[in-house]
């Protein structure tokens, strides 16, 4: 099982299938357009997307459905858990950390890196998408990214995430 199924929010994150990300992503898409309207045109791309395949044929590619996964996941808890308390004190943000059990790099990733993501226009967005659809992204180094994630999080003052963005579209694997 890959890193990022290691959850903080909500509770359990457990696999979906294609049937079962496209609705969902309707309603993150809904609500994205009261709080984060520039979070709609990367769903709507990804969607439009999803949209071109049979569900079963979306299910055979392994990378992509967790990638579909990781950011259906992601763009749930910046929405609901991140995104309204942005403008926290910084205890407030501790406490926040501490009861979620969520690590500074991942509040990093959900409150900049993420958000400034889905702002920008992404050069490689389409490219490493279709690579994802053709099975071209192999996930060679995943072993080895993994082992280091751990590794760092081990450590009680070390913190790292792995996340497809990361790895596709920011030209690095880790976030520490």
């Amino acid at each position: 099982m890959a890193i990022y199924w290691r959850c903080y929010l909500p509770a359990e994150r457990i696999k979906l299938y294609a049937n079962e990300i496209k609705p969902r992503l309707q309603r993150l898409k809904r609500e994205a357009l009261k709080i984060e309207p520039k979070l709609v045109v990367r769903i709507n791309t990804i969607g439009a997307t999803l949209s071109k395949f049979k569900d079963e044929l979306l299910d055979k590619k392994q990378f992509l459905i967790e990638f579909i996964n990781e950011f259906y996941y992601d763009i749930q808890t910046y929405l609901y858990d991140i995104k309204p308390r942005l403008n926290l004190s910084q205890e407030e943000i501790t406490k926040f950390l501490k009861e979620k059990n969520l690590s500074v790099t991942e509040w990093y990733w959900y409150s900049e890196i993420l958000p400034m993501w889905f702002s920008l226009q992404d050069p490689k967005f389409s490219n490493w998408i279709e690579k994802l659809l053709l099975e071209q992204y192999t996930g060679n180094d995943q072993a080895l990214i993994s082992a280091l994630t751990q590794k760092i999080n081990a450590k009680s003052d070390g913190s790292a995430s792995h996340r497809y963005i990361l790895d596709l579209s920011m030209a690095t694997d880790l976030l520490g």
